[in-house]
């Protein structure tokens, strides 16, 4: 019984496993690691149902499976241009090949067979195969002729289709020791296998073909030859044949050898199985924009256009874009507008154009900012601050952005606190958050160490603690003897047997550093989960800091370039090392340089000097209030700053009092006094009296000076009384004078 209960337990462990992984598969989509015939059957899908449409996906294929298989990625580098060629650019030479090919025996025309009738003999199509096929050999009279194709008549084995072209061409006249003949195989594919064989082996000096069919057959014999020759040279060491040409007999289009067509003998070729399946497109989320030179009036712009896209997968389209407001005769300064459209999708960026001065400028103020911190840290705020002001007058979008990510680098390394074990209380419970796992690097084997797993149960821990977070887990391939394995894929697999629903794992499993990282996380949340504004970062103890750090500078400068919003770091989780290893803030800056992609000068930068203060009191003093002072210091740099808040006061109880300031930075003290002012007495007016006919004389207080309307009464009074003194003066002289 408990031998039963043991094989039914596996059973069902083995069936959830199976389970868990389908589950899976959707979330951790085109980046769950393959083998490379999954992903060649994906190229031919891709390629069969979008054609051109679907080159992003093709090209995000071709670099999952170069991590996989170098040698199959550059042969089915070459495969999927050359499809691409033969269905938009190739022209099928009606009756002849072209003109300009080799005149040597470098050239072979390959002229493809036609089924037999049932009795043995040919049909006319082949005929006119033939037809086509000797013009071209006469055109070139030095290049060899093969002819292939086996036994296909029902009624007749003892005939081929290659034995049969071979003596039609012979008795019209072509040179026997022109002909070759390939008569075992009864499929294009098969011709193809038999012609590189023979041609490597017996006609080395063979280097290009000239493939002859039926016109509607020339794409799609041209892929499956072609094709066969990049793969059986990759197998065999030998360099592929090339097809520099072609030849079609008029049939009219008679037949149509679709692209599905074309697909089917290509997955042939390959050995692969493709599904009738559709796979998804990626959809472009947003671009960034790259200034790579300093850009003058009349010259050309010097920009990389990156797509980022909601698979996770990003490419250069700068050839693609649509370039608006620009204007070649006005210089740097202005700013354009560039939009990029895929499968009926738009997206657009904008950029500012740098002068050589100006771009010089931002790059060497960037990394003085981190040369600065990385060698003083908080003793250099004095000159962070002074870079950053100068960054401004530059770039006011890197100005923002560089604030943000000094304030913070200062932060986890004089405040943030390392939550061991599981993250912190008080977090977001909703889909809004995301806990961020970090890889470490893999045993050579492809298995996990002890410590990676640590931070999986830290992780995990987080996780149930806040059971509505997405969980993203990162680490490319980095096993030494083991390429088909990554970080990511390890740490998902690990999570799922571990209880999480898979409906909330993330998986990026490209970039095998922290930087990579960053960058893919960024990418992958703002494109596919915009829902995400807040992480949760998970590592080893010691690793918090400096991950917290290249994190939150690559979401800060991801955002600028795509014009979206930073992700915020709102906490972490550390799995307790006993800080086996220690990373330096040295160490910290160089990922950070990385990060910024500038070069940081090794040698220390010199300090600003502190050279005095100045203080000026900014409103009276009233008592039990507050003293409103202003104080600024002054460096050898030319640099001023307010450190107000920095500086000490003393001797102070009262206004009037001379009160000393003193502010202390690197060593160097300064001091400066000031007469702490009062306020001052203040003087009610009194109001002027009303105005009438008739003057009215107000009488005033004592010792208080007279003023406006007041004193232009009084003046009048005065004035009044004294011209009635003087005219009663008058009258009594007058009256004297009488007597």
């Amino acid at each position: 019984m408990k031998s039963c209960k043991r094989v039914l337990s596996l059973f069902i462990s083995f069936c959830l496993l199976i389970s868990v992984s389908v589950l899976a598969a959707p979330v951790t989509q085109a980046d769950t690691p393959e083998s490379a015939q999954t992903y060649v059957s994906d190229l031919i899908a891709y390629y069969r149902d979008y054609q051109e449409d679907a080159t992003t996906d093709i090209m995000r294929t071709l670099d999952q499976l170069k991590k996989v298989d170098e040698g199959q990625y550059e042969a089915w580098s070459k495969i999927m241009d050359y499809w691409s060629y033969i269905n938009t650019e190739m022209k099928v030479n009606i009756g002849v090949t072209e003109d300009g090919l080799p005149q040597d025996d470098s050239l072979c025309i390959v002229i493809l067979g036609f089924a037999l009738n049932p009795d043995g003999t040919m049909k006319e199509e082949l005929i006119h195969r033939l037809e086509a096929g000797l013009a071209s050999a006469e055109k070139y009279p030095n290049a060899y002729v093969v002819v292939t194709g086996g036994g296909t008549a029902a009624e007749n084995p003892n005939v081929t289709e290659g034995g049969l072209m071979g003596e039609w061409l012979l008795e019209h006249g072509l040179d026997e020791s022109r002909l070759i003949v390939e008569n075992r195989a009864p499929s294009t594919v098969g011709n193809a296998e038999n012609t590189f064989k023979i041609l490597t082996e017996e006609y080395p000096q063979v280097k290009n073909i000239v493939m002859v069919t039926s016109d509607y057959h020339v794409p799609r014999g041209c892929i499956l030859f072609y094709s066969k020759f990049v793969l059986s040279a990759l197998a065999s060491g030998k360099e592929p044949l090339n097809i520099v040409s072609n030849a079609g007999c008029y049939t009219g289009s008679q037949g149509y050898e679709s692209i599905a067509l074309q697909a089917s003998g290509v997955a042939s070729v390959a050995g692969v199985q493709v599904s009738a399946d559709k796979r998804p497109l990626s959809t472009p989320s947003y671009l960034t924009v790259k200034q790579n030179s300093p850009y003058a009036a009349g010259e050309n712009l010097d920009l990389t256009v990156t797509a980022y896209y909601d698979s996770g997968y990003s490419r250069n389209v700068t050839d693609l874009v649509e370039i608006f407001d620009f204007d070649p005769a006005a210089g740097p300064g202005q700013s354009i507008l560039l939009k990029y459209t895929e499968n009926g999708v738009t997206r657009q960026a904008t950029c500012t154009l740098l002068g050589e001065e100006e771009m010089t400028h931002a790059s060497a103020l960037i990394a003085h900012l981190i040369a600065y911190y990385r060698d003083y840290q908080e003793s250099a705020t004095t000159d962070i601050m002074r870079t950053l002001d100068e960054l401004k007058t530059v770039d006011v979008n890197q100005y923002e952005a560089w604030c943000k990510i000094m304030d913070y680098w200062s932060y986890i390394n004089t405040e943030m606190k390392v939550n061991i074990g599981v993250t912190a209380d008080g977090l977001p419970q909703d889909d809004s958050m995301c806990i961020v796992i970090l890889g470490f690097a893999l045993n050579d084997d492809g298995t996990m160490k002890e410590e990676l797993i640590h931070r999986l149960e830290v992780g995990l821990a987080s996780a149930k603690k806040y059971p509505n977070a997405y969980v993203l887990v990162t680490g490319g391939g980095t096993a030494a003897n083991n390429p088909n394995v990554t970080e990511g894929g390890l740490m998902g697999e690990w999570l799922l047997e571990q209880g999480l629903d898979p409906d909330r794992l993330i998986v990026e499993n490209r970039a095998p550093d922290t930087v990579g990282n960053a960058l893919n996380t960024f990418n992958i949340l703002t494109s596919k989960y915009p829902q995400v504004k807040n992480i949760v970062m998970v590592t080893s103890d010691y690793h918090v800091p400096r991950g917290c750090l290249l994190f939150y500078s690559k979401f800060v400068l991801a955002a600028l370039e795509s014009g979206q919003e930073p992700l915020n770091i709102v906490s972490n989780a550390g799995c307790d090392t006993g800080s086996q290893g220690y990373e330096t803030i040295a160490l910290q800056a160089y990922g950070l340089s990385t990060v910024a992609g500038v070069d940081v000068p090794a040698d220390p930068l010199t300090l600003s000097k502190l050279t005095g203060i100045a203080v000026q009191q900014n409103a009276p003093y009233t008592d039990g209030g507050k003293l409103d002072l202003t104080v600024t210091a002054t460096y050898d740099s030319g640099y001023t700053r307010d450190v107000t808040t920095l500086a000490t006061v003393s001797d102070f109880e009262a206004a009037g009092d001379t009160v000393t300031v003193t502010y202390q930075e690197n060593g160097v003290t300064c001091t400066a006094t000031l007469t702490v002012q009062g306020e001052q007495p203040q003087v009610t007016p009194t109001p002027a009296p009303e105005v009438t006919d008739k003057p009215q004389v107000t009488q005033k207080p004592e010792n208080v000076p007279q003023t406006g309307d007041d004193a232009t009464v009084t003046l009048y009074v005065v004035t009044l009384a004294a011209s009635l003194a003087l005219l009663g003066g008058a009258v009594v002289v007058h009256r004297r004078r009488q007597r």
